[in-house]
């Protein structure tokens, strides 16, 4: 398992409407979310490897971290993966 940490700063005041959005790599297989700080609602669409965060609003300034796990595939062709 792979762990990946997506790092949000809001300065100044707050902000309306965030979305935050991270596409797996290829060559990975989705298995877990785990979000570490701030309520928020998220989504995974396997289609596309798309993870998604809606954040609230307003999002008041600080700092936000956002995390998921995701495993390696077990058929994976060799050479690079990216």
């Amino acid at each position: 398992m792979l762990t990946y940490t997506l790092n949000l700063s809001v300065t100044g005041s707050g902000v309306q409407n965030v979305v935050l959005t991270d596409i797996l790599p290829a060559a990975r297989n989705f298995r877990l979310v785990r979000v570490l700080s701030c309520g928020d609602n998220t989504a995974y669409d396997s289609t596309q490897s798309l993870l998604t965060w809606t954040l609230p609003s307003p999002l008041a300034p600080g700092n936000y971290q956002m995390a998921y796990q995701a495993g390696v595939n077990n058929f994976i062709p060799a050479g690079p993966l990216w």
